[in-house]
């Protein structure tokens, strides 16, 4: 037996026995059915409240439809003579009633819906911000392009759920969140990028200063053409940076750094230590571009490595011989130890 048929019965059962009674002028009958269209009423009521607060364009045909049987049931009622106006207005209100339930379904469901595209579309708006400061922070226009792309977008997902096109407004919005979590990690790499860019920079600078104070009394023309090359090429490096090709301008201060090496070997001629203090800054430097930001032990030993590379340093630049060997001494140890890390074989 299907559902409609079922409710047939139920319906000509209830109507049967309300108004059969009414042949006999029995009030208590008139008064049942009179409770079924204000019981119907109170449905429609609450369905109303419910379907106001959505967009659902299939709630509020249901709840018309409702609104427009119980009506007609209420102006059959009213004016009844006989039973078969009595049939006529508990079919009408039973299916105004139905009508009206439906309505309530739907509204329920939208609601539900609602809240699921509000959270996606408020957890995109917060991607978005944190795109927003990452992009503030980084160079180049084309990550600020992506951004703003991505809030034209979003709007355009806000807009569409205000005018309850929800489906569409979720699918647009996921779409969005999907293009902005790349975007947050690409944002993320050039930021590391700049990070270790600015690093080398500062170091390859120190390094064109000390060169420079040494060439001036080198009197070498191949030492000042090379510091001249590096110069040009830190220049470079700094443009590429600006125009965010992190990696072309990594290339560019890194080719600068190894110029002012050759320069400063040019004027140091065979000086053991200075050309093992410059092997070992090699070394380091190698190293740290294999050091991950997230190596605790690793990052210590690189700090430590060029710490004391800093103190030989300073006592070549004193004339300290034993003191120098001893920190390049220490410098090479630690080298060694991070190596030992980076390849796994720390003991440690």
């Amino acid at each position: 037996m299907t559902r409609g048929t079922l409710r047939n019965i139920i319906l000509s059962t209830l109507i049967t026995v309300m108004v059969a009674p009414v042949l006999a002028q029995d009030g208590a009958m008139i008064a049942k059915l009179e409770d079924e269209l204000q019981r119907t009423d109170e449905v429609i009521d609450r369905a109303r409240e419910l379907v106001q607060g959505t967009n659902s364009a299939k709630a509020s045909l249901a709840l018309d439809q409702a609104n427009e049987l119980q009506a007609r049931a209420w102006n059959r009622f009213r004016a009844r003579r006989n039973r078969i106006d009595l049939e006529t207005a508990a079919n009408l209100t039973f299916k105004a009633r139905e009508r009206a339930q439906v309505a309530l379904s739907v509204a329920r469901r939208t609601a539900q819906n609602e809240d699921v595209v509000v959270r996606e579309l408020e957890h995109v708006e917060d991607l978005l911000e944190r795109a927003r400061e990452c992009a503030a922070q980084t160079t180049g226009s084309s990550l600020k392009t992506l951004h703003q792309s991505a809030r034209e977008n979003l709007n355009q997902a806000w807009q569409l759920y205000r005018t309850g096109r929800h489906q569409a407004s979720l699918k647009l919005a996921t779409q969005i969140k999907n293009s902005v979590r790349k975007f947050l990690q690409n944002c993320q790499r050039r930021s590391n990028e700049a990070t270790r860019y600015d690093h080398w920079t500062e170091s390859v600078g120190e390094l064109l200063n000390r060169a420079q104070e040494m060439a001036s009394g080198c009197d070498s023309e191949s030492a000042d053409q090379l510091l001249d090359q590096a110069l040009k090429a830190l220049r470079l490096s700094k443009r590429l940076a600006d125009e965010g090709k992190y990696k072309a301008a990594e290339e560019a201060v890194l080719s600068a750094r190894t110029m002012a090496r050759k320069a400063v070997r040019l004027c140091q001629g065979t000086d053991q230590m200075e050309n093992r203090y410059i092997e070992l800054g090699d070394r380091i430097d190698r190293l740290a571009e294999n050091v991950s930001p997230s190596d605790d032990v690793a990052r210590l030993l690189l700090d430590q490595a060029r710490q004391q590379l800093q103190l030989a340093r300073e006592h070549l630049n004193e004339d300290r011989g034993k003191a120098a060997t001893a920190a390049l001494k220490a410098a090479q140890m630690t080298i060694g130890r991070l190596q030992q890390h980076l390849d796994g074989t720390d003991k440690l």
